[in-house]
């Protein structure tokens, strides 16, 4: 949301409520729902403006938020998933400094660049999935740049640049089978 913060929409069996769940430093830009820690719990992830992504935790009573890391820019999009084909769950992010960071749980939060688009531009949408229908796990980023990006972790990352669009690519789909 604009408005900086995460909504939950709660419904009761016969109406909505809205909760909020949380805020960052700035708008929030994406916002994606997983077990980024690799541990079986589902957390809210929120991509925001002031260059951060943002785990919310839900305690039972009340939301909690911790920061997962940040950049020079602002994060755009934010998704989770396997994105090294090693079992391990991880988040990812797209930045406005044209890159997508790879962010590791591990007692602590790590982050990896993981590449970059062309020209500058702002890195927009993010995800992981099965893009080649080969079993094998990758990361996609699609680029203001008119680019849709490739990641492949093969013990380190390599980049392929799938091709471009007739404008800036901004969002980045994978079909969940």
């Amino acid at each position: 949301n604009y408005d900086n913060h995460i909504y939950e929409f709660r419904w009761s069996g016969n109406s909505w409520s809205k909760v909020d769940v949380g805020s960052g430093g700035y708008d929030m830009e994406g916002v994606a729902v997983g077990a980024g820690r690799n541990d079986a719990v589902n957390r809210v992830y929120g991509a925001n403006g002031d260059g951060h992504i943002y785990e919310f935790s839900w305690s039972g009573s009340s939301w909690s938020k911790v920061d997962v890391g940040s950049s020079s820019s602002l994060f755009q999009r934010v998704t989770v998933g396997v994105g090294r084909n090693d079992g391990v769950t991880r988040v990812y992010g797209a930045n406005g400094d044209s890159h997508v960071y790879e962010f590791s749980w591990s007692g602590s939060w790590s982050k990896v660049d993981i590449g970059l688009g062309s020209g500058g531009v702002r890195m927009y949408g993010v995800t992981v999935g099965v893009g080649r229908n080969d079993g094998v796990t990758r990361v996609y980023g699609a680029s203001l740049d008119h680019h849709i990006y490739e990641f492949n972790w093969t013990g380190s990352w390599s980049q392929v640049d799938l091709g471009f669009g007739g404008d800036q690519m901004y969002e980045i789909a994978r079909a969940h089978v």
